[in-house]
């Protein structure tokens, strides 16, 4: 194989891991994605958990799922100095948000980013000790049981 080729090669690799960590429909990573990117970080970080209400009602009610996937990249779009990496979890309504030290305070705008969209999410937060997958899944138990209480249920 040739040089050019090799190279050639490489390029088409890495557009193929870009898109692979990628989710066009929110403008964030992949869980893939967030995994790889999670294990790039320093220091002590928390994981916010959501999972967006009434996801399946919203795709109904607009007929389709781009309109609602319009109104969840507009959101996820505010600028927030705590946050560093974001993901989408398990389905399409399940996001990971990894935050520096504030995730308390994340929520809250971050809530507040979905209201100005008329959207809204059940959330919930876990420090990240040693493992990303534990954490978050620590954090969607809370989210579902939350859920749960509020009456809201995932079709």
């Amino acid at each position: 194989m040739t040089k050019t080729q090799l190279l050639q090669q490489l390029e088409r690799l890495q557009s193929e891991n870009t898109e692979l960590k990628h989710n066009p429909n929110y403008g964030i990573l992949t869980r893939k994605g967030l995994e790889i990117e999670h294990r790039k970080l320093t220091g002590s970080h928390h994981v916010v958990m959501i999972d967006i209400d009434y996801l399946h009602q919203l795709n109904d009610q607009y007929g389709d799922q781009e309109p609602v996937n319009t109104l969840i990249r507009s959101a996820f779009s505010f600028r927030d100095d705590d946050l560093l990496i974001s993901g989408n979890w398990a389905s399409g309504d399940e996001v990971a948000f990894i935050v520096k030290t504030d995730p308390q305070g994340f929520m809250f705008r971050l809530a507040a980013s979905l209201a100005n969209y008329g959207l809204s999410a059940t959330m919930a937060s876990e420090p990240i000790h040693n493992n990303l997958i534990e954490a978050c899944q620590k954090a969607l138990q809370r989210v579902y049981a939350t859920k749960k209480l509020r009456g809201i249920q995932n079709r």
